[in-house]
């Protein structure tokens, strides 16, 4: 922020100020005469286009702004100007009015000694209305709500660690129960989660570099079977192929089931036959073949069946 005067009460020529906004207070100091009320009167004249100090200072009451003039310079050489972020606001005294120019972002307002003397005379139910300019109820309740509203932010955050800092807890009991060594711990749950903590960087590692080769192996394992997918539909085909010709083969023994049933139940009585008699005669093809040939062929044909 950068105040411009020139021939402004005691200043002759030009001079400059220059506030540091990033700062929250800026103090003025010095001797009497060297300054001070100038720029506060050069800021409400350029503000207000008011005579700051010298307001009061008039018999009649009424501002004396041609006081505001160095005493070497004329009206018109007068000029105030405020910059403010690239934006400024000039005042001129050509007459005996005030003129101004640009628009600030920014509200000013000085509260001189004589604002706070008549903040302390007046009555109570009067004395905001001194101060008012200087104090923003909605900029007050506006703040009150962000101010709310960042608590309350700040608590879900604060819960939601909670939680995670409670479900930690919760996972190091589960741990502590299936994997702690008893032997050692007992029920010193807390000497478990002590030293578990308290691993060195290269233990971790290690447990890092296990799972990531753990992970590896996996991946590894994924790729040798991707080809079997190609070879699935194969697979199903023959499957189905299997299949029919089992259907086949069932319905082709159900078919002839009568058949093989009649000739088995042929040679077991021929069995039968040629046990009880000597016979060397075939009675299918009339032929001697000898007794035990006879025997050892239809046993044969059983066995077959």
């Amino acid at each position: 922020m950068k105040l411009s005067l020139k021939a402004f009460r005691g200043v002759n020529d030009s001079f400059e100020v220059k506030f540091d906004t990033n700062q929250n207070l800026t103090v003025l100091y010095g001797e009497n005469g060297s300054g001070k009320t100038t720029i506060s009167d050069a800021l409400e004249f350029v503000v207000d286009g008011k005579a700051g100090s010298l307001e009061d200072k008039s018999l009649d009451g009424k501002a004396r702004l041609p006081q505001l003039v160095n005493a070497q310079r004329k009206k018109a050489d007068l000029s105030v100007s405020l910059e403010i972020h690239n934006k400024t606001r000039s005042a001129t005294l050509p007459a005996s009015k005030v003129v101004h120019s640009g628009e600030l972002d920014q509200q000013f307002k000085v509260l001189s000694r004589k604002n706070i003397t008549r903040l302390i005379e007046e009555e109570p139910a009067k004395r905001f209305s001194r101060i008012q300019d200087f104090v923003s109820i909605p900029v007050l309740e506006r703040e009150e709500k962000a101010l709310n509203a960042l608590l309350l932010a700040e608590k879900k955050i604060f819960d939601s660690q909670s939680r995670l800092v409670e479900q930690a807890h919760e996972i190091l009991e589960e741990l502590f129960t299936e994997h702690a060594d008893k032997t050692k711990y007992g029920d010193r749950q807390k000497d478990w989660k002590e030293d578990i903590l308290s691993e060195s960087e290269e233990t971790i590692t290690e447990h890092l570099n296990l799972l990531q080769e753990l992970h590896q192996q996996v991946k590894r394992l994924r790729a040798d079977f991707t080809p079997l997918g190609g070879s699935y539909p194969a697979v199903k085909m023959a499957q189905r192929t299997f299949d029919n010709e089992t259907k086949a083969l069932t319905k082709l023994i159900a078919d002839h089931s009568g058949d093989l049933a009649k000739a088995f139940k042929t040679l077991k009585h021929a069995k039968g036959y040629f046990e009880k008699t000597e016979t060397d005669i075939c009675p299918v093809c009339d032929t001697e073949v000898g007794h035990d040939s006879l025997v050892e062929k239809v046993n044969q044909k059983l066995d077959s069946l």
